[in-house]
């Protein structure tokens, strides 16, 4: 397949848009909570929401031999959210992704960096570092200040 055609695998518009997204690493699943969220992200939902869900584990499990800003190595799943900001307000889209990742609060353990889409504050219910490592992230960002 041709790299320009690329955006073609998952269907991704032709043109960039603004869009919001964010996350939950989850320490297990329940199927009626992930058919909540099925159903509540579905065709009945005031917006598109595209949700996927990745295992994690393997070598992302295995802790490293020096301190790393990688957190809950633990966390089995990765749920993540995603809506376009097509004429819908950032503050709808952020009140459905929270209904959404509400409905899966009682398995998460923390949020991947990597996967905020969007500023987003700090969520102490869903923190995007243990506190050990942000303690020493807060310290390294003091001393290079």
């Amino acid at each position: 397949m041709p790299y320009a055609e690329s955006h073609t695998v998952h269907s991704d518009p032709e043109r960039p848009h603004a869009y919001d997204g964010d996350n939950a690493l989850l320490d297990g699943l329940d199927p009626a909570a992930l058919q909540a969220v099925a159903e509540a992200a579905g065709p009945a939902a005031p917006m598109m929401c595209v949700v996927q869900l990745n295992p994690l584990g393997g070598a992302l499990a295995r802790r490293s031999a020096v301190p790393s800003a990688v957190g809950f190595r633990d966390a089995r799943y990765l749920l993540r959210l995603l809506s376009p900001l097509d004429g819908t307000g950032l503050p709808a889209v952020r009140a459905v992704h929270r209904r959404l990742l509400d409905l899966v609060d009682a398995w998460t353990v923390g949020r991947s960096p990597n996967f905020v889409f969007g500023a987003h504050s700090d969520d102490p219910t869903r923190p995007t570092h243990e506190p050990a490592v942000r303690t020493r992230l807060d310290r390294l960002r003091r001393a290079s200040a």
